[in-house]
């Protein structure tokens, strides 16, 4: 019975991956986290880190051989959370810069002094 199993183990190993419906849902995430970013709106991560780590689970443990087929992939989602991450960045330095209305009352009324 543990050879059966450690066979069963072996052949799910030596299968093929397909991480393509997964992937889809990651950039769809990305997608949806850059739109809401672009409008202003909040965004929550969650379920992109959640998807992500998905991802890394499914990809743990399969063969070198099976995991090189979907580098190209991988790295056209690698291009992606690293845009969304630049996009995410380049708004919270716009938002630190922005003066709080408070002061921008204050300079121009020291201005008129």
């Amino acid at each position: 019975m543990n050879v059966n199993h450690s066979q069963s183990i072996n052949e799910l190993q030596n299968s093929a991956v397909d991480i393509g419906p997964e992937v889809d849902k990651v950039l769809a995430l990305i997608a949806t986290a850059g739109a809401h970013l672009e409008e202003g709106r909040m965004i929550d991560l969650t379920a992109l880190d959640s998807r992500v780590e998905g991802l890394c689970t499914m990809l743990h443990g399969v063969p070198t051989d099976v995991a090189r087929g979907h580098i190209g992939v991988l790295e056209d989602l690698i291009v992606a959370l690293d845009g969304l991450n630049a996009d995410i960045n380049q708004r919270v330095r716009a938002l630190t810069l922005k003066p709080a209305p408070a002061q921008a009352a204050s300079a121009y009324s020291r201005a008129e002094s």
